[in-house]
């Protein structure tokens, strides 16, 4: 009896294995470096697996309904955030962003935006990066509060 058993999980594994991934090349590539990380840190991959699946059982239903193309956002956002904190024309004398209008003859949200990609919306680009709270307001101006998106 509990050879059936051994003989349909097996089966069943086997099975999970042959589908193929549900993730992105991305997202597989962002796994696979995080994972990669904390083993380098020293912890067992049992472990870090165990505390994987632990964490994916946390993440609310709602979260996996949005659909898949906020991928290239959050790329062409990370890109902007790049851009200014390197350019020096986007930053001060001490060398840290400058708060930025969303429009404007000087530099921009959507001067910086442009030059990532001219066909991006610069209302799109704030909307990402106020909804992950990477930016803060200053009066009519918009500061990031960290390099990391």
């Amino acid at each position: 009896m509990s050879r059936g058993r051994s003989s349909t999980r097996t089966s069943r594994l086997r099975s999970f294995r042959e589908r193929a991934p549900t993730l992105d090349a991305l997202a597989v590539e962002a796994v696979t470096r995080v994972v990669y990380l904390l083993a380098r840190c020293g912890y067992a991959p049992k472990d870090i697996g165990k505390e994987a699946l632990k964490a994916c059982r946390a993440v609310p239903e709602s979260w996996t309904q949005r659909t898949k193309t906020t991928v290239p956002e959050v790329e062409r956002a990370a890109h902007t955030l790049t851009l200014w904190f390197s350019d020096p024309e986007y930053l001060d004398s001490s060398g840290n962003p400058r708060p930025l209008p969303v429009r404007g003859t000087g530099p921009s949200l959507e001067s910086l935006s442009r030059r990532v990609d001219p066909r991006l919306d610069v209302l799109e680009v704030l909307r990402h990066l106020l909804r992950g709270s990477v930016l803060r307001r200053v009066k009519t101006r918009y500061v990031p509060r960290d390099r990391v998106l």
